[in-house]
């Protein structure tokens, strides 16, 4: 599973809050890197994970560039997702 890929057998601390992850293909994304995207400031989103065919990639750094046919791990709470809905919308219709 995705999850045994990503933590091994240390202690992991869940805060107490509606805090999930979800897959998500963002092709407004594609061509934009973390940096320039600041996912964590414009919508309280964390991307966790990239699935790429059959590979996962967890680490990559901010100046990773979204491929076309990534599949992004994104951890936040119901609003931050929400948040994100919004935010590729506006994209959507703004170009970054």
């Amino acid at each position: 599973s995705l999850a045994a890929l990503l933590i091994d057998d240390s202690a992991i601390l869940t805060p107490d809050t509606d805090f999930e992850f979800a897959r998500k293909t963002i092709p407004e994304f594609v061509g934009h890197s973390f940096v320039e995207l600041d996912l964590r400031a414009n919508t309280g989103c964390t991307v966790v994970a990239i699935e790429q065919s059959d590979s996962v990639i967890a680490d990559f750094g901010p100046h990773y560039t979204v491929q076309e046919g990534d599949t992004l791990i994104i951890a936040g709470t119901d609003q931050s997702r929400e948040q994100l809905d919004s935010f590729v919308a506006e994209i959507g219709r703004n170009e970054l």
